[in-house]
């Protein structure tokens, strides 16, 4: 067997196995599928097929040394090769949803980057620990010791999880501690619950023009304050802190706050600290009501158990979601676009070793004793490095220019990078292109943020530009997307229907102009969601929306009336003799969040209120 001895009794070699083999388990259980197999061939080959050094001579049994059950803790032997340990490390974690191997099955550079130094560094713990106890032989005597362990959540509070013995899924953080969620509820194959328990969700995927920020580094440290890398820092929060991500800009939306707080929850770091365990759920300005705060604060508890109970009032709400979270133990709960504070309000209550991070554009939602960062516009670097990306070879004169232009905004300079991109395809002279982008957006000013400058101006320049490459009517269709709700994913087949009322569009032709949009980074296209689903960003939407104010009640007209043609008719919940569509057999879920709300817009209270009171709309929404 390629390794080095048996665990033993040793902390960090126990560190090690335990993150092996919940690596292990996590991504066995995402690959359950009728199409891919978890069997140890196709892990030697996926491993062979990253061609690291030695990888060649990838043995099937290794894995069964490097990452046995728990039951079997005293077999696990510390590897001896690192390359080789890294790639079955990558190939797990891509599995387990996580962007570890390119298109050709090596690893992900990107990836390598932000993993190799950790799981290196654990391994010479174990190594030296090795050194240390004279634990060399494969056959010594000796366990795993399966009493208390301290979690890196412990702090001042004295607080212990405990592994003894069964199923529990737990976490190292950097080879000294491991982490371990309390309810077996929430492990893989946890007694048969997993239907109402389900499991920590996949990190986010992330796009390949997203660059690093160096405020990554600083949340890491706020939430992990355990890792080496600690060392000579001043502040450690304690459990149940709150770290806010925000902006330097009052009101400024696009620099990037949920781009980063998805770096966060994809790093490994993080991820290693909290078992996965890392939960986000979006809020958005218009959760304004009552109701639909502690529908946030309901939709933020269904992450973690099913059942939970569904509440009006946001304070009720909070309440459930805290007791969700007390049965869930140690996780990281992101909490993105937050407006008010009332809206924050049912996610601070209770559980005192949840960790939140809150993303928001106004410092006065964050709640007293949190612990900033701030995201600004990016550096030059980055700036240059977004503009350029997929190999965009421009002059350095117009790229001095752009990053000028762009204020260094990481949703303009995506536009721009896209805009200039779409052209080159076509043979254009991407200098000119460059040169055309820049008339439009000096015309209006350079996004000078830190001078209060016309921010909106600058966004509709180069929304302006981008839409003028969408086919004839482009430009307008993009415009009416703007009707529907912020933050939420949007079924194609919704926003095909708008356009088959607004000009005539099929299907196909919805699709085809949707992906065209997406090439352009206008909007974003989800196909993992059944028939795909489109979103905006916030301050494009915002544009949009400030754009067609006048139409919005015709759009939102046309929107309803295009829907309630693929419904059949019902009589209507008084029985006085009308047909209404029947609303409560919609198969998309958007429009069971969303229908009243777009009534109200298109300016048909009366249909709202009748439709928000008809049992049958109601069991459907409870359902």
């Amino acid at each position: 067997m390629s390794g080095t001895g048996a665990a033993g009794s040793g902390p960090k070699r126990q560190a090690l196995h335990t993150q092996l083999r919940a690596l292990r388990e996590r991504a066995e259980w995402d690959r359950k599928t009728p199409s891919a197999s978890v069997a140890q061939n196709s892990l030697q080959r996926a491993v062979r097929g990253t061609g690291v050094q030695g990888a060649e001579q990838f043995a099937e049994h290794w894995v069964s040394g490097w990452a046995p059950p728990l039951g079997e803790a005293e077999k696990f032997v510390v590897p001896n090769e690192d390359e080789v340990m890294l790639a079955v490390v990558a190939v797990w974690s891509h599995w387990a949803g996580e962007c570890a191997l390119t298109a050709e099955g090596t690893l992900d550079p990107r990836w390598r980057r932000m993993n190799e130094a950790f799981w290196i560094a654990k391994l010479a713990d174990a190594r030296e620990e090795l050194d240390d106890d004279g634990a060399r032989l494969p056959g010594h005597e000796g366990s795993l010791d399966t009493g208390p362990i301290e979690t890196p959540w412990s702090g001042s509070s004295g607080v212990r999880n405990e592994i003894r013995g069964g199923n529990f899924y737990g976490s190292v953080f950097m080879g000294r501690d491991v982490g371990i969620a309390p309810n077996a509820a929430f492990v893989h194959g946890g007694g048969g619950r997993g239907d109402r328990f389900p499991p920590p969700p996949r990190a986010p995927k992330l796009p390949e023009w997203v660059v690093d920020r160096e405020q990554v580094d600083e949340v890491v440290h706020l939430l992990c304050p355990r890792g080496p890398w600690w060392r000579g820092r001043r502040h450690r929060p304690v459990r149940g802190s709150t770290v806010g991500l925000t902006t330097a800009v009052h009101g400024a939306g696009g620099f990037g706050k949920t781009t980063l707080a998805d770096l966060v929850r994809t790093d490994p770091r993080v991820r290693s600290a909290f078992g996965g365990r890392v939960y986000a759920v979006t809020v958005g300005r218009d959760v304004r009501s009552r109701e639909a705060v502690a529908g946030a604060a309901h939709r933020a508890a269904l992450l973690f158990d099913r059942a939970a109970p569904a509440e009006a009032d946001p304070v009720r709400a909070g309440e459930v979601l805290a007791e969700v979270l007390e049965r869930a133990g140690p996780v990281l709960l992101v909490i993105d676009d937050v407006w008010e504070a009332e809206q924050l309000a049912p996610f601070l209550v209770g559980a005192p070793e949840c960790l939140r991070m809150v993303t928001t554009r106004r410092p006065s939602a964050l709640p007293a004793g949190h612990r900033p960062v701030l995201v600004d516009r990016m550096t030059e670097g980055q700036a240059r490095a977004v503009l350029t990306h997929g190999g965009l070879v421009l002059p350095a004169s117009e790229v001095d220019r752009l990053v000028v232009a762009t204020g260094r905004w990481a949703l303009l300079l995506r536009l721009a990078n896209r805009n200039l991109a779409r052209q080159a395809a076509t043979g254009a002279d991407v200098g000119a292109a460059a040169r055309r982008l820049l008339q439009r957006l000096e015309a209006q000013g350079p996004a000078d943020l830190d001078r209060g400058g016309d921010r909106s101006a600058s966004v509709r320049a180069s929304i302006e530009a981008s839409t003028a490459l969408l086919p004839p009517g482009g430009p307008r269709r993009f415009l009416e997307l703007g009707v529907f709700a912020e933050d939420e994913l949007v079924p194609v087949p919704v926003a095909a229907a708008l356009w088959r009322a607004t000009a005539g569009l099929a299907e196909d032709q919805a699709r085809e102009l949707c992906a065209a949009m997406a090439d352009l980074s206008l909007l974003s296209l989800d196909p993992a969601v059944p028939g795909g689903a489109l979103s905006l960003h916030d301050v494009v939407r915002d544009h949009l929306r400030a754009t067609a104010r006048d139409d919005l009640p015709a759009l939102n007209a046309n929107l309803l009336d295009a829907l309630a043609t693929d419904l059949p008719k019902a009589p209507t919940a008084t029985g006085a003799g009308l047909q209404v569509p029947a609303w409560w057999q919609t198969s998309h879920g958007y429009l069971l969040d969303h229908l009243v709300g777009h009534l109200l817009d298109a300016s048909r209270a009366e249909a709202a209120e009748a439709l928000a009171g008809d049992l049958r709309w109601v069991r459907t929404r409870l359902h």
